[in-house]
């Protein structure tokens, strides 16, 4: 699972990740995830069943968001998101940015997060341990609780 699917993944185990950059609020991620958890539960007894391994995020991108004041940040559709951005600048100064300015003036239309990643302020959080012990912790409960059944069954 990669993506905002692994993300959604880690939450059933009870792992939460930062605010996805799309969502207004964490709090409505959080509410968005809460509804797929039994989902994604389902999904690793299923795995554990079936003997499947699963793959979730290990490594997560994290960087500080910086937008220079004018930019005007569109949709998928190229449009502004904010009805009040009728004039757009072209052109970003921002002493303490530089390097970031430098590269919304060469692409308008480059993500916020790139220029985080091109500039060098982003970082990798390694969450394997993490992942790997709530994943095998809820594994070995899945499966007891099917050895139960399945004796009980006999």
């Amino acid at each position: 699972m990669c993506g905002e699917v692994g993300i959604a993944g880690l939450f059933a185990l009870g792992i939460k990740i930062g605010r996805v950059e799309r969502r207004r609020s964490v709090d409505l991620q959080h509410k968005d995830y809460a509804k797929l958890a039994p989902f994604f539960k389902r999904l690793f007894e299923k795995a554990v069943i079936k003997g499947v391994s699963l793959v979730l995020p290990y490594d997560v991108m994290t960087a500080p968001k910086y937008l220079p004041k004018g930019y005007v940040e569109k949709n998928q559709e190229g449009e502004s998101s904010k009805e009040e951005h009728k004039t757009e600048v072209t052109h970003f100064e921002d002493p303490d940015h530089e390097a970031e300015c430098t590269l919304f003036n060469e692409n308008v239309n480059i993500h916020w997060s790139d220029v985080a990643c091109m500039v060098g302020k982003s970082r990798i959080v390694d969450i394997e341990e993490q992942v790997r012990g709530r994943l095998a912790t809820y594994c070995s409960s899945v499966q007891a609780n099917s050895q139960a059944f399945k004796r009980e069954a006999s």
